[in-house]
């Protein structure tokens, strides 16, 4: 009776329980696997593929692959992210096994770090790999991830200067305007710094520039005040071009794009010398011939003079090479031309390039004593 009401109450399923199973199992000869759900087991077997360190600045994308193997037969492997909320937006894909990340901006700030420009975060990950029997290995790894603060580079916005041409001996200002978003205005530590350097196919200025004043202009506008001294240099025979790049770098490293500051330096006018003795002799009523050379020291400049002297008298002054006049003085003192006496001379000296259209006078005086002649 027992069994008649067994097959009487399998008679009554709509589906066949052993409905797609081999057949050695509809037949009762094979047993089902029992599927367990283990708990994982640490294991050496399991190996994690990724980098250990990755640096990063906020805005970059940063992509990399994870992949995880198992040194044993029998099982699959998947892996898999345990803190991906921990970075936003980030993705794993587990087909192509690529992480996929764009810090964004503020993640360092919004860290709290104590540096303020940079923050270490873990990627935690696990692989797990699984055989059919329902046992479970497990290893985990960590990706340490630096993410730096995504700094602004600075921009020099005007380089401005007093003048055009700057002649030896004198001084001028050159004024920086930039922006540096990174910096506190009311921190003067953290101010960007200027770098200089020659500028390209003329001569190097950056000798001749000296910080004078960096000031906050508001907000995260900056001025910087150099100064151009040119007063002991002696930096051309003639015109030479003369120039320097400034670059803004920030605290963090930034830099801007150079700009140059470009002038003509236009050479001084020393004052002329001569071999004239201190005090020529003459005598009445002798002719006297006198030679003698006005020159400028640094034979620079392009010469001439004209001279005011005793009626009479003569000075002729020819140049002999750049910087250098020959003069020859004449004159035959007459009757009662007796006692001191002096010629004045007004040189002057002009540079060999037309460009500069600046005269130099200066003033010499030569002196004379005539003697009465003797009886």
């Amino acid at each position: 009776m027992a069994a008649t009401a067994f097959l009487s109450a399998c008679g009554g399923w709509k589906e066949d329980p052993l409905d797609g199973k081999n057949q050695l199992l509809r037949e009762g000869t094979e047993k089902p696997i029992e599927i367990i759900d283990e708990k994982p087991v640490k294991s050496d077997a399991v190996r994690i593929n990724a980098p250990d360190d990755v640096s990063v600045e906020e805005t970059q994308a940063l992509e990399f692959e994870i992949t995880g193997r198992v040194l044993l037969d029998g099982y699959t492997v998947d892996v898999e992210i345990q803190n991906l909320a921990d970075f936003p937006g980030a993705t794993y894909d587990r087909a192509k096994h690529l992480f996929k990340w764009t810090a964004p901006v503020g993640f360092v700030e919004r860290s709290g770090t104590a540096e303020g420009y940079r923050v270490k975060v873990d990627l935690m990950v696990r692989a797990l790999a699984r055989a059919s029997s329902g046992a479970i290995l497990e290893r985990a790894g960590i990706v340490k991830i630096e993410v730096s603060r995504s700094f602004t580079v600075p921009v020099i916005n005007a380089i401005t200067k007093a003048r055009d041409i700057l002649r030896e001996g004198e001084m001028m200002n050159v004024v920086v305007d930039y922006t540096d978003k990174d910096a506190s205005a009311g921190d003067r530590n953290t101010w960007a710094r200027i770098a200089l350097s020659p500028a390209p196919g003329v001569k190097n200025l950056s000798g001749l520039l000296t910080l004078y004043s960096v000031e906050n202009r508001g907000g995260t506008n900056y001025r910087a005040t150099y100064a151009v001294d040119a007063r002991e240099a002696d930096l051309t025979d003639s015109i030479d071009p003369y120039g320097a790049n400034f670059t803004v770098i920030t605290r963090y490293g930034k830099a801007s794009m150079d700009r140059s500051v470009n002038m003509n330096v236009y050479m001084s006018f020393a004052s002329p010398v001569t071999t004239w003795i201190d005090t020529l002799q003459l005598v009445e009523e002798q002719p006297m011939v006198h030679k003698f050379v006005v020159s400028d020291p640094r034979l620079e400049a392009l010469m001439s003079m004209t001279t005011q002297g005793p009626m009479g008298s003569a000075t002729v002054c020819m140049p002999t090479s750049r910087g250098v006049l020959n003069c020859t003085f004449t004159w035959t003192p007459p009757l009662g031309a007796t006692g001191p006496l002096i010629i004045y001379g007004g040189v002057s000296s002009r540079n060999r390039d037309s460009r500069d259209t600046f005269v130099s006078n200066k003033n010499l005086m030569f002196n004379l004593y005539v003697q009465p002649k003797g009886p």
